[in-house]
């Protein structure tokens, strides 16, 4: 056999004494485990391995100058350091690509910060002119303009000090309010040689005063080196330009206006002031000051919400803002586009620890009462008595839950009385208190630490003995974590609900987000969609008497991955309920997982993005793709909660996708945080 190709780590840029990660020693600055970010770049160690073998890789020797097989990759291990050192490639193009983005910004390509990023000689294949297409979206004709650029017919060679790209993309912009190269995928082509796949997105202002919204692909070539120089870095010789789409808008379709919609001051700053940040920012830079019990920096199960409802009956929706830490605000609309604060006058001037709440006539007497779900506290039932809301929770007959995530309502019994379900999530909390790693393997050890009391100061005692037995039985950390059980409440009239038995198929036992009612089979009853993180999503399927049956199965909507969200609507106008579900679209775990072949496919599935699921009737198809002819509403990033709306008004449903991670306080943050 003829030898296969040696790199060292020199031939990347990295130290030699640079290791490779391997999964249950690392712990980020806050102390907690690494967790969900395992699907983006953790996934090149320990990760990766545990998902391609199931089984704990214990202690993974590494050479101090691996011999890898970067061409064709034999093993696990050598696929494990492809993988890695790729990785570890695009983290040090970091840099190059955030220079990349100032130029942009300045109007300049490359500028002065980016230009020692190129090599001193460089293939460009630039833009053309740009050409009017005909909108895909006729009835936006009226909004927007849409333009493709043409590309240069042959690349030309520009040395470095003289280089210029995309000059003609500039001619006409008067700033760019926000611009972007992103790594999309890289591969290794030669010794001391890398290729990227890069998306460019940009927002700006041209001179004649519309935004345009800019989205492009390229193809950059780095090269290491060069050789003999002292200061060595990756450096770009090859810039090929795919394509660049651009859309005009005439006119600004949103704007914000919270300083005009809350005209008093100190409404205004309480509405836009975080005291979890506060307490983050604290925390970092006095390691000694002693944390609320349950504090998480990265609040993965806790989250501030916000609810609308016309709480004084004027007929002008009136908005229920929910604190994480502090008091919650009810901003009552006065139908000038200005709000008031009187959260106090109503009773609602709650308290800490609220994440949802649903307003809703819980008691039939035609004002909306409300269940506050709320996390390190028990959740809430309060009635409305006169306009002001009073805490009714002795008309439960069972304690409402902690660590609850969203509420909703619907009469799944039909006998004319609505009533409530509580979704529970306490991942992280479970990881913290069995102190693994996000991809441990669930290990006989592991499965007895989870039944001595787990999540015992939230859960009662057989609770806690329960998630522990289902742990034993049936647990992936990844792809099937239990959780907390989710409440449901039966409303028995006269404002009383019982609370449904644990063993309830409601109960669900994982990790919900959302969970969504909505009548899948148009038989008049509410079916129910349950977003779940970490497991797969479930369908259940109502009956008149308010039975439930799980059709995941035979209706294919079980969607494994991060549920985040889940949204029913008719987009196709054909008479049934669709299902939009917000997942988690990675561009590190897509890449990272195209890499191993022999890689279980539902996790290759886990980083697709949202989920749009069309009603066929008796079941369902997954429409949505990354690529046409797939409907384009996949790649929505970290999404949450996205939902359907008439955007238009043109009677077709749009889809408003938000998503995000998290932004570090800038007192604290470091290059990599989001």
């Amino acid at each position: 056999m003829a030898d296969r190709p040696v790199w060292s780590k020199n031939d990347i840029g990295m130290p030699e004494s640079h290791e490779m990660r391997i999964v249950g020693g690392r712990k980020n600055r806050a102390g907690a485990m690494f967790w969900k970010v395992g699907l983006g770049t953790a996934l090149a160690g320990g990760v990766l391995f545990l998902w391609m073998t199931d089984s704990d890789p214990g202690e993974v020797e590494q050479e101090e100058t691996p011999s890898a097989a970067f061409e064709d990759p034999q093993t696990t291990e050598e696929v494990l350091k492809r993988i890695q050192w790729s990785e570890d490639v695009i983290g040090l193009l970091r840099r190059a690509t955030e220079a990349l983005k100032v130029s942009v910004l300045n109007l300049e390509l490359p500028g002065a910060s980016a230009r020692e990023h190129f090599a001193p000689k460089v293939t460009v294949l630039d833009l053309g002119k740009p050409r009017d297409v005909e909108s895909p979206h006729a009835a936006l004709e009226s909004l927007l303009e849409e333009h493709v650029w043409s590309v240069a017919t042959a690349g030309q060679e520009q040395p470095r000090e003289t280089l210029a790209i995309w000059e003609a993309m500039f001619e006409g912009i008067d700033f760019f309010e926000s611009a972007g190269f992103t790594i999309v995928r890289g591969r290794f082509d030669a010794n001391r040689s890398y290729a990227t796949d890069v998306k460019f997105s940009g927002q700006a202002r041209r001179t004649s005063g519309h935004t345009v919204y800019l989205s492009g692909h390229l193809d950059l070539h780095w090269v290491y080196g060069p050789r003999g120089e002292k200061k060595k870095h990756w450096r770009i010789d090859g810039w090929k330009t795919l394509d660049l789409h651009e859309t005009i808008i005439p006119r600004t379709l949103f704007k914000e206006v919270l300083e005009q919609a809350l005209p008093s001051e100190t409404t205004r700053r309480d509405a836009l002031r975080s005291i979890h940040q506060e307490k983050i920012v604290d925390y970092f830079l006095d390691p000694e000051l002693e944390k609320p019990a349950g504090f998480q920096a990265a609040a993965w199960d806790r989250h501030p919400g916000l609810s609308v409802v016309d709480i004084d009956g004027d007929g002008l929706d009136d908005l229920y803002v929910m604190a994480r830490w502090g008091t919650n605000q009810l901003l009552i609309n006065r139908g000038d586009g200005t709000f008031v604060e009187e959260a106090a006058k109503y009773g609602l001037d709650l308290e800490d620890h609220a994440s949802s709440a649903i307003f809703a006539d819980f008691d039939n007497d035609g004002d909306p009462d409300a269940i506050i779900g709320r996390t390190l506290g028990r959740s809430l039932y309060l009635t409305n008595e006169g306009g002001r809301f009073v805490d009714r929770a002795d008309r439960v007959d069972g304690p409402l839950p902690y660590l609850a995530s969203s509420v909703s309502a619907s009469d799944i019994d039909r006998d004319g009385l609505l009533d409530a379900y509580i979704s529970t999530y306490a991942a992280a909390t479970i990881q913290e208190e069995l102190a693994v790693a996000t991809a441990a393997p669930v290990t006989d050890a592991l499965a007895a630490r989870a039944q001595e009391n787990i999540l015992g100061q939230f859960l009662s005692s057989e609770q806690s003995a329960r998630l522990g037995r289902i742990f034993a039985e049936d647990a992936n950390l990844i792809r099937n974590r239990p959780g907390p059980p989710n409440v449901l409440l039966r409303n028995v009239g006269r404002g009383r609900f019982v609370r449904g038995a644990d063993s309830h198929p409601l109960s669900v036992w994982k990790n919900t987000y959302q969970t969504t009612f909505f009548d899948y089979d148009d038989d008049g009853d509410g079916d129910v969609y349950v977003a779940n993180d970490f497991a797969p999503n479930v369908l259940f399927e109502s009956n008149a008497a308010g039975s439930f049956i799980d059709i995941t199965a035979e209706t294919n909507t079980a969607d494994i991955g991060f549920g985040m969200g889940a949204s029913a609507g008719d987009f196709d106008v054909d008479g049934d309920f669709d299902l939009y579900v917000s997942n988690m679209f990675t561009k590190a775990g897509r890449r990272i997982t195209a890499q191993a072949p022999s890689l279980d496919e539902r996790f290759k599935m886990m980083t697709r993005g949202n989920s749009l699921f069309q009603n066929g009737g008796s079941s369902f198809e997954r429409v949505s793709g990354l690529e046409p002819p797939h409907i384009l509403v996949e790649g929505a990033g970290w999404s949450w909660g996205g939902q359907f709306f008439d955007f238009n008004n043109d009677s077709y449903l749009d889809i408003y996708a938000p998503s995000g991670y998290y932004s570090a306080p800038r007192e604290i943050a470091i290059p990599v945080d989001t």
